[in-house]
């Protein structure tokens, strides 16, 4: 690329094109915003959603999620809605960082030329703009992405105490309805006879990925312990009675 080529990046008909096209996207977002108010009794526009348009995908998405889970369809986004978030991006990371890298880079290669330097022909008011725009997301991202991963490790960790939760309570049950077996059969057919006082868990059932499980058992009662293998202060304490019923459930840790 020539010199010259290079000095006149920022010819006047390349920023009549870029202010054309930023005026057409400013109009976008007044005529969408206007319209979404319209139609909606709360107003839908606001600094975080125009600076970081995929809070409006994130937003989106928990809301699919609340539908799914009471079981309604997905919710498609209506056009305004999207037509908003592709002008944000438009300006916050199409428009402003090309107007200002390229004004700086006119300024870092215009002492090269050997010529008087030219002042800028952009409006400085508007180069301040987008300069200060790309700064801004440029900046702003670094917190944003430090406490999304601080969140997202935040769920899976609750995410793994959940299930490992949900599968002590289903072993807990397994072991519960062969105690209560034990409970009901005679000795002849290797039972209790209606006592849990010689009950052991089956060895199958006693250490698991999941937990390590205990009972204490008394004649018509029997406590069954189980402590988590993956997460040392969780465990669960619960008391099967001689109907066969799990009571008194207790939590630790971080199942409670």
């Amino acid at each position: 690329m020539s010199t010259k080529t290079e000095n006149h990046e920022l010819s006047r008909r390349f920023l009549w094109q870029i202010g054309l096209v930023t005026l057409i996207v400013i109009a976008a977002v007044v005529y969408t915003n206007r319209y979404l108010t319209s139609e909606r009794s709360s107003p839908v526009a606001d600094t975080q959603t125009i600076m970081f348009p995929w809070l409006v995908a994130g937003r989106h998405t928990i809301e699919n999620a609340l539908y799914a889970f009471s079981g309604n369809g997905l919710q498609e986004p209506k056009i305004p809605e999207l037509a908003r978030a592709l002008t944000a991006l438009l300006v916050s990371s199409v428009i402003c960082p090309t107007v200002f890298l390229l004004g700086w880079r006119w300024r870092r290669l215009t002492p090269l030329s050997g010529e008087n330097p030219r002042p800028l022909s952009l409006s400085i008011s508007f180069y301040g703009l987008c300069a200060a725009v790309t700064l801004y997301s440029s900046v702003a991202m670094i917190p944003v992405s430090y406490y999304g991963e601080v969140v997202r490790t935040s769920l899976r960790a609750a995410q793994a105490v959940q299930s490992n939760r949900d599968s002590v309570i289903s072993e807990v049950n397994t072991i519960a309805i062969n105690a209560f077996q034990y409970y009901i059969l005679p000795t002849e057919l290797g039972g209790g006879d209606r006592s849990y006082e010689e009950y052991i868990i089956p060895q199958g059932l006693s250490k698991t990925s999941a937990a390590r499980y205990s009972v204490a058992p008394s004649r018509k009662e029997v406590m069954i312990r189980a402590a988590s293998a993956p997460f040392e202060d969780c465990s669960v304490e619960v008391r099967l009675d001689s109907t066969g019923r799990l009571w008194q459930w207790t939590y630790s840790g971080r199942y409670r």
